[in-house]
């Protein structure tokens, strides 16, 4: 059986030539469909539908799972690093998990920077005054200023140590208090 594709090839016939070589793509049929439409499909069905069935669901469904296992490590992410992953406590950000500790201690330290400072203020004007009176011991100065920086030192040992105390029993951590 012998078919007459008409015309030579690239003189504008709207017919569909294997042989035609003029690389405007392939002339195309009457209907303006394109290569690899619906005959192609049609042909890779006829030739393998099985392949062709698994292939298509196969797709389908793994692109559903990858859907759902994408938006599920996102929801991961956003839970645990915030929505800024990369950065800890970063201002105007969805906090996650791993901000939540340096974001209590930011908290803290800014809330207690401010008694810190009263605090330590308040210890530099007493240390001011008795340094000023001794400055008035003449030779002894030295030996008067060396006992007031001991007695500070040991207070600061002692306070320290209650409040590790408190911090135990608030913690409920036996053992250390006994």
């Amino acid at each position: 059986m012998s078919v007459d594709y008409g015309g030579t090839g690239g003189d504008g016939d709207n017919v569909d030539n294997p042989y035609d070589d003029d690389s405007d793509g392939g002339g195309g049929s009457s209907s303006g469909g394109s290569s690899g439409g619906i005959g192609t499909v049609l042909s890779t069905f006829a030739d393998n539908p099985r392949g062709f069935i698994l292939g298509a669901v196969l797709t389908t469904v793994l692109e559903a799972v990858t859907g759902v296992v994408t938006t599920a490590i996102g929801q991961l992410v956003l839970l645990v690093g915030g929505s800024q992953p990369t950065r800890f406590d970063a201002p105007d950000e969805t906090l996650g998990l791993a901000d939540l500790p340096v974001a209590i201690a930011s908290t803290v330290t800014s809330a207690g920077g401010f008694g810190g400072r009263a605090l330590i203020q308040g210890i530099d004007a007493f240390n001011g005054t008795l340094f000023d009176a001794a400055a008035a011991a003449g030779p002894f100065a030295p030996l008067i200023v060396i006992t007031i920086a001991s007695v500070e030192a040991i207070l600061v040992v002692l306070l320290l140590r209650r409040l590790v105390y408190v911090a135990a029993d608030l913690l409920q951590l036996g053992g250390l208090t006994e």
